[in-house]
Formats: structure tokens, sequence, C-alpha cells
């Protein structure tokens, strides 16, 4: 550790690589006095690589909460400013051995700007890393970092080229509602859910909006139930991949109960409450949160970067292609494309009077040409338009043909 200024990379990686398992084979004095200083010094002076930080996080535990918190979180802090993505990943693999530790203001002030450059990386790796970090984070952010900067990020994410970081983003939502001001969520959480989630060409991504819709069902009042979710659930009941088919049906009957519930209490004259009741979930649904940590989780595997539910079986087209840059390369989820007439993506969904074209005012500063059709801020069209009969068919056909010069005689 004296001379470590003096190796090259690749002596370095290793012999930090080694070291969480030499210091079970030292004696606990000398690793917290004598290596453990060494170890932090290397790590905040840029001699050390990212593997350092394994060690780092191994020798604190064994520290007391305080001692972690005058030790081990001012060298952690500081290594969130680090503009290598090694480092970066690290931090955020690891966050939730030391996350809980951190200050709600630390959070926000000096951790998550920082942080919030991971959404716009070019490495899909880092970007769902940082989507995953923010389950921790977020309950610690101000309603400023929250409702304005963490939204508009999400917003991009949410039609991100990857087809599981689409899936985790609305995962993610649906987990951060309730830190979300009434407004907000107003505002926010049917846009996010049906126009964009329960469009997507990913199945698991509609799977994950009709989940996100049913564990939020509390925030919303029977006349959104009943115009702008109801609507956009239901033409999921013949969709091409069965578990979001019996996804949706509970979601109808979870509904459907609130609004007997609420038309109960209504001839019963209790409408003091009538428009606001939610039941907390579907069955199955309490472990959101629990899901949703495991389906962010990527561990460089095809079969582990499947965005899907440790309770569910879902099977996606998966094909391996490189990042676009970065250190890690992933494997990308390619989205299912069912080409029956039942395929809904590309079907309108019925008119929403109440709806509003995207997430309000959040989306400003975001390009609109970025987003194609497929995302579903633009208005709702009718689900579909109506036959003409046979004699207007050939009608129309014969006002389209061209109309034929006489010829020269």
């Amino acid at each position: 550790m004296e001379i470590l200024s003096l190796k090259d990379s690749v002596e370095k990686d290793t012999f930090f690589r080694k070291l969480p398992n030499l210091t079970e084979q030292l004696p606990r004095q000398i690793v917290l006095k004598k290596l453990f200083p060494l170890l932090t010094s290397a790590l905040e002076y840029g001699s050390a690589v990212a593997p350092a930080l394994t060690a780092l996080l191994k020798i604190g535990s064994w520290l007391s909460a305080e001692e972690y918190t005058l030790k081990v979180l001012p060298t952690i802090i500081k290594l969130f400013a680090s503009n290598d993505r090694a480092i970066r990943v690290a931090l955020l693999q690891h966050i939730d051995q030391y996350g809980e530790s951190l200050s709600a203001r630390v959070v926000d002030e000096q951790v998550y700007p920082h942080v919030a450059t991971g959404f716009v990386d070019t490495s899909s790796i880092l970007r769902e890393l940082t989507l995953k970090s923010m389950l921790i984070m977020a309950p610690k952010l101000s309603q400023r970092n929250l409702s304005g900067s963490l939204l508009k990020y999400l917003s991009k994410l949410q039609v991100d080229e990857e087809p599981a970081i689409r899936t985790n983003t609305t995962i993610l939502l649906g987990n951060i509602a309730s830190y979300l001001n009434d407004g907000t969520r107003k505002r926010v959480l049917i846009n996010a859910f049906t126009v964009r989630a329960l469009r997507d060409t990913f199945s698991p991504a509609r799977g994950a909006g009709v989940m996100a819709l049913c564990a939020t069902s509390s925030y919303y009042d029977t006349t959104e139930i009943a115009t702008r979710i109801l609507p956009n659930i239901v033409v999921l009941t013949i969709d091409p991949d069965s578990d979001v088919r019996s996804k949706v049906f509970q979601a109808v009957d979870q509904f459907m109960q609130i609004l007997k519930q609420s038309n109960e209490k209504s001839n019963a004259g209790d409408t003091a409450h009538a428009g606001s009741l939610g039941l907390s979930s579907m069955p199955g649904n309490a472990g959101l949160l629990e899901w949703a940590m495991s389906s962010l989780t990527l561990k460089g595997k095809p079969s582990d970067q499947a965005p899907i539910a440790a309770s569910n079986s879902v099977r996606p087209v998966t094909t391996t292609s490189a990042a676009s840059s970065g250190l890690i390369e992933t494997p990308s989820m390619a989205p299912v494309r069912v080409s029956s007439s039942s395929d809904f993506a590309d079907a309108p969904a019925p008119p929403s009077p109440t709806s509003t074209d995207g997430w309000g005012e959040i989306e400003n500063g975001i390009h609109e040409e970025q987003y194609s059709d497929k995302d579903g801020w633009d208005d709702i069209e009718p689900l579909e338009e109506p036959k003409p009969s046979s004699a207007l068919a050939n009608i129309q056909a014969a006002q389209k043909r061209p109309v034929s010069q006489p010829k020269p005689q």
C-alpha cells in the first residue's frame, strides 16, 4: 500500500481484487489502524482502482455506526464526483450497503447531482444502475429534485432504446409515487402508465404498466378510473402475451371493485369519500418494491437482465449487442413485435376527455422529435374506425382512381 503509486494499473487491479480476502487473514487491529487509512487515502487521491471500494466497504462494516459515518462516508461522497466510469459503476452496485447511512441533505445536495449524470450516459449498464439507485435515493430527495429533475430523466428513460430500461422505469415510477405530491401524481402517473407503458411493444413493459396502475390505485378517483384507466387496460385482455393478459384481468377486477364500493357508498348517502376510494394492491402486488429490486439488478448475463418479476414467467426475445460506449457490454432486449391483427401496439386507445398530453410541465426542455408516435403523448384517437359498406368502398375507390385523358383522334 505504501508503494501503490509506483505500481501499474494491472498490478493495482490484481492487488485490490485480492484485498477483501486478505483482510480476513490479517489481524483486525492492523487492518483498521494501518491498512484502512492507506486505503481511504488511495481512493480519495485516485491511486486506487474501482475494486478497492469493495475492500473499503468490507472493512467499514467492522466499524461502529459513528466511526462509519466519520471515516467511510466522507470518502464515498467524494468518489461520487469521480469521472472514472468504473468507480461510478462500483458505487452504484454497492449503494445498498451504504445508502441508508447517507443523510437526506447529503443525498439531495452532494450525491444526487453527480448520480443524475448516469441517466444520460451512453452506457446502458450505467443508466440501469442509476435507475436502480433511485429506489434508495428518492425518499431522501427534496420535491425540487424529485418532481423536477428526476421525473424529467424518467420521462426520457421511458422511451429508451433498451426495453429493459423502459420496463424498469415504469416499475421505479410506481415505487416512488408515494413520495410525489398530489399535483404531480395527477399529472404524471396515469399518462406514464397508460399512454406509454401499456402501448410499449415489449410485453414485460406492458405488464409493468398494469402492475404499476394497480399498486397506485389509491391515488385515482372514480372518474379517472372509469374514463382513463379501464378503457386503456381492457383492450389488453386480448394481448398476445398470456402473462400480460392475466395481470390485466386481475387489474380489471380490482378497479371494478373500487367502482362498486364507490357506488354502494353513494347509494348509502355517504358521498364524502366516494371519489377517492382505492384498494392497496391486487394479489401478489404487495411486494412490488422487492420485485422492482430484482428486476433492476443486472449481472451481465441475458437471463439476469430480463426485467421480469420473480413470481412471473415471461419469454422475451433476447439478442446480444454491445453498449454504445463504456467499460461494460450488456445484452439488449429486442422488443417483441407481433404482426397479428390483435397487436395493440399500433392500435390507438379510446379518447380520454381528461387526459393531458405528456407529463405536463416536466416535459419542458425535452425535444418532441426524440419520441415516435408509439410514445403515446399525442391525443388519443378512437380505438377503431368503422369500416365502410361495400358500396361506399367502391365509391371511395373510384374517387381515388386517376381520371383518364381522352386520346387525340
